[in-house]
Protein backbone atom coordinates (compact mmCIF):
# COMPACT_ATOMS: atom_id res chain seq x y z
CA UNK A 1 0.00 0.00 0.00
CA UNK A 2 2.76 2.54 1.11
CA UNK A 3 4.77 1.34 -2.27
CA UNK A 4 1.37 2.47 -4.35
CA UNK A 5 1.42 5.74 -2.44
CA UNK A 6 5.00 6.65 -3.27
CA UNK A 7 4.16 5.99 -6.87
CA UNK A 8 0.70 6.90 -7.54
CA UNK A 9 2.06 10.24 -9.42
CA UNK A 10 4.35 8.28 -11.55
CA UNK A 11 1.48 5.41 -12.32
CA UNK A 12 -1.13 8.55 -13.26
CA UNK A 13 1.22 9.74 -15.10
CA UNK A 14 2.61 6.95 -17.26
CA UNK A 15 -1.51 5.56 -17.46
CA UNK A 16 -2.08 9.31 -18.47
CA UNK A 17 0.49 9.14 -21.52
CA UNK A 18 -0.64 5.45 -22.64
CA UNK A 19 -4.19 7.07 -22.64
CA UNK A 20 -2.96 9.60 -24.87
CA UNK A 21 -1.28 7.93 -27.41
CA UNK A 22 -4.04 5.36 -27.53
CA UNK A 23 -6.31 8.45 -28.52
CA UNK A 24 -3.50 10.05 -30.63
CA UNK A 25 -3.53 6.69 -32.64
CA UNK A 26 -7.47 6.49 -33.05
CA UNK A 27 -7.50 9.83 -34.27
CA UNK A 28 -5.10 9.73 -36.65
CA UNK A 29 -7.06 6.64 -38.24
CA UNK A 30 -9.80 8.18 -38.10
CA UNK A 31 -8.64 12.07 -39.24
CA UNK A 32 -5.83 12.03 -40.74
CA UNK A 33 -5.06 9.33 -42.83
CA UNK A 34 -1.50 8.03 -43.82
CA UNK A 35 -1.91 5.07 -46.15
CA UNK A 36 -2.22 6.39 -49.93
CA UNK A 37 -4.39 3.07 -50.85
CA UNK A 38 -6.54 0.95 -49.61
CA UNK A 39 -7.12 -2.64 -49.91
CA UNK A 40 -10.03 -4.00 -52.10
CA UNK A 41 -11.25 -7.31 -52.24
CA UNK A 42 -11.78 -7.34 -56.30
CA UNK A 43 -8.47 -5.00 -57.64
CA UNK A 44 -6.11 -5.89 -54.47
CA UNK A 45 -5.85 -1.88 -53.57
CA UNK A 46 -7.79 1.13 -54.76
CA UNK A 47 -6.50 4.39 -53.74
CA UNK A 48 -7.54 6.34 -50.22
CA UNK A 49 -9.36 9.57 -51.60
CA UNK A 50 -8.37 10.95 -48.05
CA UNK A 51 -4.78 10.65 -48.54
CA UNK A 52 -5.12 13.50 -50.67
CA UNK A 53 -3.19 11.80 -53.42
CA UNK A 54 -6.85 10.36 -55.53
CA UNK A 55 -10.18 12.40 -56.37
CA UNK A 56 -12.88 11.14 -54.79
CA UNK A 57 -13.50 7.51 -56.86
CA UNK A 58 -9.91 6.61 -55.80
CA UNK A 59 -7.63 7.68 -59.11
CA UNK A 60 -4.97 10.27 -59.66
CA UNK A 61 -6.76 13.09 -61.33
CA UNK A 62 -7.98 16.43 -60.17
CA UNK A 63 -11.58 15.68 -60.22
CA UNK A 64 -13.84 13.07 -61.09
CA UNK A 65 -15.17 13.16 -64.58
CA UNK A 66 -18.56 11.56 -66.52
CA UNK A 67 -16.95 11.62 -69.58
CA UNK A 68 -13.22 11.78 -71.28
CA UNK A 69 -11.99 12.00 -74.82
CA UNK A 70 -9.03 9.61 -73.65
CA UNK A 71 -8.71 7.10 -70.91
CA UNK A 72 -5.53 6.02 -69.50
CA UNK A 73 -4.89 2.75 -67.77
CA UNK A 74 -1.90 1.63 -65.86
CA UNK A 75 -0.24 1.14 -62.81
CA UNK A 76 2.03 3.39 -60.51
CA UNK A 77 4.34 4.10 -63.71
CA UNK A 78 0.87 5.86 -65.39
CA UNK A 79 -0.63 7.53 -61.88
CA UNK A 80 2.45 9.54 -61.91
CA UNK A 81 4.01 8.10 -58.54
CA UNK A 82 6.41 10.71 -58.68
CA UNK A 83 4.50 13.44 -60.18
CA UNK A 84 3.91 16.25 -57.61
CA UNK A 85 0.36 16.96 -58.96
CA UNK A 86 -1.72 15.01 -60.93
CA UNK A 87 -1.26 17.30 -63.84
CA UNK A 88 2.35 15.95 -64.59
CA UNK A 89 1.41 12.10 -64.84
CA UNK A 90 2.15 11.60 -68.35
CA UNK A 91 -1.68 10.97 -69.25
CA UNK A 92 -2.51 14.59 -68.05
CA UNK A 93 0.42 15.78 -70.40
CA UNK A 94 -0.83 13.76 -73.03
CA UNK A 95 -4.08 15.70 -72.63
CA UNK A 96 -2.50 18.99 -72.53
CA UNK A 97 -0.36 17.95 -75.58
CA UNK A 98 -3.54 16.90 -77.30
CA UNK A 99 -6.06 19.04 -76.38
CA UNK A 100 -8.18 16.39 -75.24
CA UNK A 101 -9.90 15.69 -71.65
CA UNK A 102 -8.02 12.69 -70.10
CA UNK A 103 -8.54 10.62 -67.02
CA UNK A 104 -6.96 7.94 -65.61
CA UNK A 105 -7.66 4.77 -64.03
CA UNK A 106 -4.29 3.54 -62.29
CA UNK A 107 -2.94 2.63 -59.47
CA UNK A 108 0.00 1.33 -58.08
CA UNK A 109 0.34 -2.35 -57.95
CA UNK A 110 -2.27 -3.20 -60.83
CA UNK A 111 -1.37 -5.32 -64.10
CA UNK A 112 -3.33 -6.38 -66.34
CA UNK A 113 -5.76 -8.78 -64.82
CA UNK A 114 -7.19 -4.59 -63.07
CA UNK A 115 -6.74 -3.13 -66.73
CA UNK A 116 -9.29 -5.79 -67.58
CA UNK A 117 -11.40 -5.29 -65.26
CA UNK A 118 -11.35 -1.70 -65.36
CA UNK A 119 -11.81 -1.11 -68.92
CA UNK A 120 -15.72 -1.54 -68.41
CA UNK A 121 -15.15 1.31 -66.18
CA UNK A 122 -13.15 2.92 -68.95
CA UNK A 123 -16.00 2.60 -71.52
CA UNK A 124 -18.62 4.01 -69.54
CA UNK A 125 -16.60 7.33 -69.65
CA UNK A 126 -16.99 7.22 -73.81
CA UNK A 127 -13.88 7.69 -74.97
CA UNK A 128 -12.58 7.61 -78.35
CA UNK A 129 -9.17 6.26 -77.15
CA UNK A 130 -8.60 4.11 -74.56
CA UNK A 131 -4.69 3.65 -73.43
CA UNK A 132 -2.64 0.93 -71.36
CA UNK A 133 -0.13 1.92 -69.45
CA UNK A 134 2.16 -1.96 -69.80
CA UNK A 135 4.87 -1.30 -67.32
CA UNK A 136 7.49 -4.24 -68.59
CA UNK A 137 9.41 -4.22 -64.97
CA UNK A 138 6.71 -5.63 -63.16
CA UNK A 139 2.99 -5.86 -65.36
CA UNK A 140 3.63 -9.95 -65.52
CA UNK A 141 4.86 -10.82 -62.32
CA UNK A 142 2.09 -8.70 -60.79
CA UNK A 143 -0.26 -10.45 -63.10
CA UNK A 144 1.32 -14.17 -61.98
CA UNK A 145 0.50 -13.19 -58.11
CA UNK A 146 -2.98 -11.73 -58.63
CA UNK A 147 -4.62 -14.67 -59.95
CA UNK A 148 -2.62 -17.05 -57.55
CA UNK A 149 -3.19 -14.80 -54.05
CA UNK A 150 -6.99 -13.64 -55.18
CA UNK A 151 -9.20 -16.27 -55.22
CA UNK A 152 -11.50 -13.84 -57.09
CA UNK A 153 -9.38 -14.50 -60.03
CA UNK A 154 -8.93 -18.14 -59.31
CA UNK A 155 -10.73 -19.11 -62.96
CA UNK A 156 -7.56 -17.48 -64.53
CA UNK A 157 -5.17 -19.90 -62.95
CA UNK A 158 -4.25 -23.03 -64.80
CA UNK A 159 -4.89 -26.62 -62.79
CA UNK A 160 -2.11 -27.77 -64.11
CA UNK A 161 0.39 -24.81 -62.91
CA UNK A 162 2.96 -25.93 -60.14
CA UNK A 163 5.32 -23.26 -58.89
CA UNK A 164 6.89 -23.92 -55.50
CA UNK A 165 7.30 -20.29 -53.63
CA UNK A 166 10.65 -20.32 -52.28
CA UNK A 167 11.94 -19.18 -48.63
CA UNK A 168 12.49 -15.28 -49.46
CA UNK A 169 15.77 -14.17 -47.52
CA UNK A 170 15.62 -10.39 -46.96
CA UNK A 171 14.67 -8.31 -50.41
CA UNK A 172 17.19 -7.29 -52.80
CA UNK A 173 14.80 -3.69 -52.97
CA UNK A 174 15.54 -3.55 -49.15
CA UNK A 175 18.87 -3.72 -48.93
CA UNK A 176 19.77 -1.82 -52.34
CA UNK A 177 18.03 1.31 -50.86
CA UNK A 178 19.60 0.94 -47.62
CA UNK A 179 23.31 -0.41 -48.64
CA UNK A 180 23.70 -2.49 -45.43
CA UNK A 181 24.03 -6.11 -45.42
CA UNK A 182 21.35 -9.00 -45.21
CA UNK A 183 22.82 -9.75 -41.95
CA UNK A 184 23.54 -6.38 -40.42
CA UNK A 185 22.00 -3.92 -37.37
CA UNK A 186 21.01 -1.88 -39.91
CA UNK A 187 18.58 -4.04 -41.61
CA UNK A 188 17.73 -5.54 -38.64
CA UNK A 189 16.25 -2.22 -37.00
CA UNK A 190 14.77 -0.84 -40.12
CA UNK A 191 12.67 -4.29 -40.75
CA UNK A 192 11.21 -3.66 -37.02
CA UNK A 193 10.50 0.19 -37.75
CA UNK A 194 8.99 -0.78 -41.19
CA UNK A 195 6.73 -3.72 -39.16
CA UNK A 196 5.79 -0.65 -36.41
CA UNK A 197 5.12 1.47 -39.40
CA UNK A 198 2.31 -0.89 -41.06
CA UNK A 199 0.83 -1.20 -37.31
CA UNK A 200 0.83 2.05 -35.73
CA UNK A 201 -0.68 5.91 -37.73
CA UNK A 202 0.67 7.77 -34.97
CA UNK A 203 4.87 6.13 -35.46
CA UNK A 204 4.07 6.77 -39.45
CA UNK A 205 2.25 10.23 -38.93
CA UNK A 206 5.39 11.83 -36.50
CA UNK A 207 7.99 9.71 -38.27
CA UNK A 208 6.98 12.00 -41.66
CA UNK A 209 5.90 15.03 -39.76
CA UNK A 210 9.46 15.38 -38.00
CA UNK A 211 11.82 14.14 -41.40
CA UNK A 212 12.68 17.58 -42.03
CA UNK A 213 13.99 18.25 -38.51
CA UNK A 214 15.76 15.22 -37.53
CA UNK A 215 17.64 15.67 -40.95
CA UNK A 216 18.58 19.34 -39.87
CA UNK A 217 19.79 18.50 -36.72
CA UNK A 218 21.81 15.09 -37.66
CA UNK A 219 19.40 12.81 -36.18
CA UNK A 220 18.38 11.00 -40.02
CA UNK A 221 20.17 11.04 -43.17
CA UNK A 222 19.76 13.36 -45.24
CA UNK A 223 18.92 12.12 -49.28
CA UNK A 224 22.67 12.76 -50.33
CA UNK A 225 24.07 11.14 -47.80
CA UNK A 226 22.06 7.89 -47.74
CA UNK A 227 22.99 8.02 -51.75
CA UNK A 228 26.03 8.55 -50.66
CA UNK A 229 26.71 5.28 -48.60
CA UNK A 230 24.65 3.19 -50.90
CA UNK A 231 27.08 4.04 -53.66
CA UNK A 232 29.93 3.21 -51.26
CA UNK A 233 28.57 -0.08 -50.19
CA UNK A 234 27.47 -1.24 -53.88
CA UNK A 235 31.25 -0.93 -54.70
CA UNK A 236 32.15 -4.56 -53.92
CA UNK A 237 28.83 -5.74 -54.77
CA UNK A 238 27.98 -5.46 -58.76
CA UNK A 239 26.08 -8.51 -58.62
CA UNK A 240 23.36 -6.23 -56.63
CA UNK A 241 23.76 -2.93 -58.85
CA UNK A 242 25.75 -0.10 -59.75
CA UNK A 243 25.52 3.42 -59.87
CA UNK A 244 26.01 4.90 -62.98
CA UNK A 245 27.92 8.14 -62.44
CA UNK A 246 27.35 10.67 -65.65
CA UNK A 247 26.84 13.20 -63.42
CA UNK A 248 23.60 14.99 -64.77
CA UNK A 249 21.78 11.83 -65.01
CA UNK A 250 23.43 10.00 -62.47
CA UNK A 251 21.60 7.01 -60.58
CA UNK A 252 21.46 3.59 -59.24
CA UNK A 253 20.50 0.57 -61.59
CA UNK A 254 19.74 -3.17 -60.25
CA UNK A 255 19.31 -5.17 -63.55
CA UNK A 256 19.14 -8.47 -60.61
CA UNK A 257 16.29 -7.40 -58.92
CA UNK A 258 14.51 -6.58 -61.77
CA UNK A 259 15.32 -10.20 -63.90
CA UNK A 260 13.08 -11.95 -63.17
CA UNK A 261 10.10 -9.88 -63.80
CA UNK A 262 11.61 -9.51 -67.45
CA UNK A 263 12.69 -13.10 -67.73
CA UNK A 264 10.35 -15.13 -69.82
CA UNK A 265 11.63 -18.34 -68.88
CA UNK A 266 11.04 -17.61 -64.94
CA UNK A 267 7.60 -19.97 -64.71
CA UNK A 268 5.84 -17.22 -62.86
CA UNK A 269 6.82 -14.49 -65.46
CA UNK A 270 5.80 -16.58 -68.32
CA UNK A 271 2.41 -17.78 -66.51
CA UNK A 272 1.62 -14.05 -66.06
CA UNK A 273 1.91 -13.67 -69.56
CA UNK A 274 -0.54 -16.62 -70.66
CA UNK A 275 -2.98 -14.61 -68.47
CA UNK A 276 -2.20 -11.01 -70.10
CA UNK A 277 -2.48 -12.33 -73.59
CA UNK A 278 -5.95 -13.02 -72.19
CA UNK A 279 -6.70 -10.29 -70.41
CA UNK A 280 -5.49 -8.31 -73.69
CA UNK A 281 -7.44 -10.10 -76.26
CA UNK A 282 -10.28 -9.44 -74.18
CA UNK A 283 -9.68 -5.62 -74.44
CA UNK A 284 -9.03 -5.46 -77.72
CA UNK A 285 -12.60 -7.17 -78.60
CA UNK A 286 -14.43 -4.91 -75.99
CA UNK A 287 -12.93 -1.49 -77.73
CA UNK A 288 -13.63 -3.17 -81.09
CA UNK A 289 -17.01 -3.60 -80.42
CA UNK A 290 -17.83 -0.34 -78.73
CA UNK A 291 -15.65 1.58 -82.00
CA UNK A 292 -12.69 2.60 -79.32
CA UNK A 293 -9.08 3.07 -80.45
CA UNK A 294 -7.52 0.63 -77.97
CA UNK A 295 -3.37 1.23 -77.60
CA UNK A 296 -1.00 -0.27 -75.43
CA UNK A 297 2.00 1.99 -74.15
CA UNK A 298 5.07 0.29 -73.57
CA UNK A 299 6.49 1.47 -70.56
CA UNK A 300 10.20 0.21 -70.35
CA UNK A 301 12.53 -0.08 -66.84
CA UNK A 302 14.93 2.80 -65.93
CA UNK A 303 17.30 -0.60 -66.52
CA UNK A 304 16.15 -0.74 -70.45
CA UNK A 305 16.44 2.96 -71.13
CA UNK A 306 20.17 3.04 -69.51
CA UNK A 307 21.16 0.19 -71.61
CA UNK A 308 19.77 2.02 -74.40
CA UNK A 309 21.34 4.94 -74.01
CA UNK A 310 24.74 3.02 -72.82
CA UNK A 311 24.68 0.98 -75.82
CA UNK A 312 23.82 3.24 -78.65
CA UNK A 313 26.82 5.45 -77.80
CA UNK A 314 29.09 3.02 -77.49
CA UNK A 315 29.90 3.55 -73.51
CA UNK A 316 31.46 0.12 -72.13
CA UNK A 317 28.24 -1.96 -70.94
CA UNK A 318 28.35 -4.31 -67.74
CA UNK A 319 27.27 -7.92 -68.59
CA UNK A 320 24.38 -7.49 -66.14
CA UNK A 321 22.99 -5.34 -67.76
CA UNK A 322 23.54 -6.58 -71.32
CA UNK A 323 21.96 -9.59 -70.51
CA UNK A 324 18.89 -7.81 -68.63
CA UNK A 325 18.43 -5.32 -71.71
CA UNK A 326 18.19 -8.32 -74.30
CA UNK A 327 15.66 -10.22 -72.09
CA UNK A 328 12.91 -7.34 -71.82
CA UNK A 329 13.88 -6.58 -75.43
CA UNK A 330 12.72 -10.19 -76.08
CA UNK A 331 9.48 -9.43 -73.54
CA UNK A 332 8.83 -6.40 -75.77
CA UNK A 333 9.17 -7.91 -78.88
CA UNK A 334 6.56 -10.62 -77.88
CA UNK A 335 4.24 -7.51 -77.16
CA UNK A 336 4.36 -6.60 -80.36
CA UNK A 337 3.84 -9.27 -81.63
CA UNK A 338 0.48 -9.95 -79.50
CA UNK A 339 -0.54 -6.40 -81.08
CA UNK A 340 0.26 -6.81 -84.59
CA UNK A 341 -2.02 -10.38 -83.97
CA UNK A 342 -4.74 -8.22 -82.28
CA UNK A 343 -4.75 -5.60 -85.19
CA UNK A 344 -3.91 -2.65 -82.75
CA UNK A 345 -1.32 -0.10 -81.78
CA UNK A 346 1.67 -0.52 -79.28
CA UNK A 347 3.58 2.53 -78.86
CA UNK A 348 7.17 2.27 -77.54
CA UNK A 349 8.40 5.12 -75.35
CA UNK A 350 11.98 4.26 -74.94
CA UNK A 351 12.86 6.26 -77.89
CA UNK A 352 11.70 9.52 -76.05
CA UNK A 353 13.12 8.53 -72.83
CA UNK A 354 16.52 7.80 -74.06
CA UNK A 355 16.48 10.93 -76.40
CA UNK A 356 16.19 12.81 -72.98
CA UNK A 357 19.32 11.28 -72.02
CA UNK A 358 21.10 12.31 -74.65
CA UNK A 359 20.54 15.55 -73.93
CA UNK A 360 21.71 14.95 -70.59
CA UNK A 361 18.19 15.94 -68.99
CA UNK A 362 17.82 13.86 -65.82
CA UNK A 363 14.31 11.54 -65.67
CA UNK A 364 14.79 9.31 -62.99
CA UNK A 365 15.40 10.19 -59.40
CA UNK A 366 19.66 8.93 -58.55
CA UNK A 367 18.20 6.35 -55.80
CA UNK A 368 16.89 2.64 -56.89
CA UNK A 369 13.43 4.33 -57.44
CA UNK A 370 12.39 2.89 -60.84
CA UNK A 371 9.23 5.58 -61.68
CA UNK A 372 10.26 8.68 -63.92
CA UNK A 373 10.17 12.18 -62.35
CA UNK A 374 8.24 14.95 -64.50
CA UNK A 375 10.20 15.23 -67.29
CA UNK A 376 10.47 11.22 -67.56
CA UNK A 377 6.50 11.36 -67.33
CA UNK A 378 6.80 14.46 -70.04
CA UNK A 379 8.85 12.25 -72.67
CA UNK A 380 6.24 9.54 -72.37
CA UNK A 381 3.74 11.69 -72.85
CA UNK A 382 5.31 13.86 -76.30
CA UNK A 383 6.55 10.14 -77.79
CA UNK A 384 3.10 9.29 -77.03
CA UNK A 385 1.50 11.67 -78.64
CA UNK A 386 3.97 12.11 -81.60
CA UNK A 387 2.75 8.62 -82.46
CA UNK A 388 -0.99 8.55 -82.44
CA UNK A 389 -1.55 12.19 -83.40
CA UNK A 390 1.65 12.62 -86.03
CA UNK A 391 2.76 16.21 -85.02
CA UNK A 392 6.17 17.39 -83.82
CA UNK A 393 4.53 19.73 -81.66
Amino acid sequence: MNWIKKYSNLLLVICGIIVALIIAEIGLRLFVPTERVMSDPILGYIGNPRSGFYDSSGFRNDKVLENAEVVAIGDSQTEGNNAPVPSEAWPQVLGKLAGKSVYQLAVGGDGPIQYSYLMDKAIKLNPNLIIIGFYTGNDLMDTYYTAYSNDYWASLRDPEFKYEEKEEDTSIRLLLQNGSDADSAHISILQFRLWLRSKSALYTFLGRATRGIREALGLAETGEERNARIEKWLDGRPELGFVYKEESIKTLLSPSYRKDSVNLSDPRTSEGWRITEKQFREMADKARINNIEFVIAVIPTKEMVYGAYILGNNYGISKALNEYVGMETDLKNKLFLLCKGLRIQCVDVLPGLVAKLNDKVAIYPQELDGHPIPEGYRAIAETLYKSLWGSNK
